[in-house]
């Protein structure tokens, strides 16, 4: 019987000490604690280890602790520390700093997104005024296009006026040579009569000189 409760507290003991090997526990606050190399003051301090280091707790013995600190500067030694000195929850210093390091990145975000809103306000204000100045453009376009339109329809007409004028004034120059003609023939044709006609008085004047004579 002796045996079997000899048995069950052996297995008991490494249960405990496999199950403390997974925990996680951190110096408490306010504390610089000696990591000795053995359970009791007598041994020699390896490190003094300060409020929220980080430990790995490998096994117990009375009002010790064996751990194992997480930091990478104690290269992975190993060592004793008074179970009174070890907490399970974080110490609240290290919490506080966690938060205001992360108070300190939220706010950097938020002054990143206000940068970046503010950055998209003044690209949709440049937006909105390029966008009334090409209505604009595209007003003023319109009526040049108007103009444009209308002072193409001047030159056609002036154009076809400029020859209307121009064929006017070649068949008054024609009808001034016609004229000039016509006005050439007949004093031609009255001087040819006069001296036509002349010419018959003159003959009849002889004839008549000549019978009375």
């Amino acid at each position: 019987m002796k045996k079997f409760f000899f048995i069950i507290s052996i297995a008991l003991f490494f249960f405990c000490i496999n199950a403390s090997a997974k925990e996680i526990g951190y110096i408490s606050d306010h504390f610089l604690v000696t990591l000795r190399a053995g359970p009791g003051t007598n041994y020699k301090i390896l490190a003094l280890l300060g409020s929220g280091e980080p430990l790995k707790i490998i096994s117990k013995k009375r009002n010790w602790t064996k751990v194992r600190p997480l930091n990478p500067k104690y290269k992975g030694k190993e060592g004793w520390i008074l179970n009174r000195f070890i907490m399970k929850r974080r110490p609240y210093k290290s919490l506080v700093d966690e938060l205001a390091k992360k108070n300190a990145q939220l706010k950097e975000q938020l002054q990143k997104l206000t940068n970046q809103l503010n950055e998209v306000t003044a690209s949709h204000q440049a937006y909105q005024e390029i966008k009334q100045r090409y209505e604009s453009l595209k007003k003023e376009c319109s009526e040049v296009l108007s103009l444009k339109k209308k002072y193409s329809n001047n030159i056609k007409q002036l154009k076809e006026m400029k020859s209307k004028l121009e064929k006017i004034k070649k068949e008054n120059e024609e009808l001034k040579r016609s004229q000039a003609h016509r006005w050439f023939a007949m004093g031609a044709f009255v001087l040819f009569s006069g001296i036509v006609l002349g010419f018959i008085l003159g003959r009849q004047k002889k004839r008549s000189s000549i019978y009375y004579s």
